[in-house]
């Protein structure tokens, strides 16, 4: 697992670029970008031959796709955040 987070530190950029794209789509939008990263994360082990170890160009698939499944969570992380932050300093409704 820490190997993993490792790896994401390095690839920052394929993090926050597309978590900040993700920011003006439909919250369906980011959930299909979620499943599809994931499904890019785990199914390019089936469809592309990940065995040649550690030093294989390849194995810069499976990074990708979590780091996409990673901004869309952000995204929706950040969303939810303004909307949270900006429905408490909204000015309370007064009784007359």
């Amino acid at each position: 697992m820490l190997i993993l987070l490792d790896l994401l530190a390095l690839f920052w950029p394929a993090i926050a670029i597309p978590a900040l794209l993700m920011l003006f789509i439909r919250p369906a939008g980011r959930l299909a970008f979620f499943v599809l990263g994931l499904l890019f994360c785990f199914g390019s082990e089936f469809a592309v031959n990940l065995r040649g170890g550690p030093d294989d160009p390849m194995m810069i698939l499976p990074i990708l796709g979590l780091s996409i499944s990673v901004a869309a969570i952000l995204a929706e992380m950040l969303v939810r955040t303004g909307r949270l932050i900006r429905n408490r300093l909204a000015p309370r409704p007064t009784e007359s």
